[in-house]
């Protein structure tokens, strides 16, 4: 005879059966494969949007102080550990008529209750680029750091099948594809910096954790305050989220923006009407005594130039995504760093 069958049967089949499936979910939760299908509900309180239009109830937000809502989760990271390859965007509502979607966007996932999603969840939209070479290794020791990844915005499961699921872009920072991958969404902590406090321009380096600045999120070489930056100094380093680093260079154009191809002392080439009794001679007046590079050649070790300082938001084994929080001059990709 049937459990059903029975009306006290039926109540002890319908709290025995969600935690039949609950012990099934956290089983499959803890294999490698499934990894990724697991993420959270609730938006955290620093990334800044509604889903309901509607709801005029709306909390005011404070930003955080070293990083805003983009910054924190449309970093991307360098991870030595690629994404699997398995939840991805594989439709769209409207994708007759657009290959490209954003924010407010219906999607459709290539993943439902068989693999563990569940309505409701939340996930990070991810985009791997390929594999990231350090050219600063000789520097810094690292060289084959892990994949770039971008992180495009997130996502809100709202309907699930067995084998596939719909999904909402909820926040969106970047054009969303198909096959853009999926991540379990986790809430960052914007850490704080002091404002206020000076940088010490020219204090002696203390070489404490030493590092490179590989990459720029949009690849820009010259930085500035607000940028998101990657570097070449990870979990294995014992970097951990909010750490300060100084950003400095060994000597004024250590990093080489700029080169100088006429600072030789040169003849004058052209001659006018005058005779040189009058002109001073056959040599320019706007040349030095010396070439350049002669005088840097010869001259003693000059102080470092701290440049400006960043703080990390996110970690990885090998590398770090970070924030510029202030800067004296430009920054640019090849630049020293030093924890504080």
């Amino acid at each position: 005879m049937r459990l059903t069958s029975f009306p006290v049967a039926r109540v002890l089949n319908k709290a025995f059966v969600p935690a039949l499936l609950l012990t099934v979910s956290i089983g499959i939760s803890q294999t490698q494969t499934f990894a990724q299908a697991l993420g959270q509900r609730e938006l955290p309180s620093n990334l800044n949007i509604t889903e309901n239009k509607g709801n005029s109830e709306t909390k005011a937000l404070m930003p955080p102080k070293a990083a805003i809502g983009d910054d924190l989760y449309c970093a991307g990271f360098i991870n030595s550990v690629p994404t699997p390859n398995y939840l991805q965007i594989v439709g769209a509502e409207h994708e007759n008529i657009r290959a490209h979607f954003a924010q407010g966007d219906i999607v459709y996932l290539n993943a439902g209750r068989a693999q563990s999603v569940e309505e409701g969840l939340l996930y990070s939209i991810v985009r791997p680029h390929g594999d990231f070479r350090s050219p600063f290794a000789h520097t810094s020791g690292q060289r084959n750091l892990g994949v770039f990844t971008s992180e495009l915005g997130v996502l809100r499961v709202i309907s699930v099948q067995e084998n596939t699921s719909v999904a909402k872009i909820i926040f969106s920072c970047a054009d969303i594809q198909f096959g853009d991958q999926l991540r379990g969404f986790e809430e960052r902590r914007a850490p704080t910096t002091d404002w206020l406090k000076p940088l010490p321009r020219y204090q002696p380096t203390s070489g404490n954790k030493p590092g490179r600045i590989v990459l720029q999120r949009s690849q820009k070489e010259v930085l500035a305050a607000r940028d998101v930056v990657y570097i070449d100094l990870g979990k294995e380093n014992g970097v951990s989220v909010g750490d300060k680093f100084t950003i400095f260079r060994y000597f004024p154009d250590d990093s080489n923006p700029v080169r100088y191809n006429d600072d030789d002392i040169q003849q004058r080439r052209s001659g006018g009407f005058e005779s040189d009794t009058y002109r001073g001679g056959t040599y320019s007046n706007d040349h030095p005594r010396e070439g350049r590079q002669k005088v840097k050649n010869a001259r003693k070790q000059i102080p470092r130039t701290i440049i400006g300082e960043l703080v990390v938001i996110s970690i990885q084994p090998k590398s770090a995504t970070a924030v510029i929080t202030r800067t004296t001059q430009e920054v640019h990709t090849g630049d020293h760093i030093e924890a504080q």
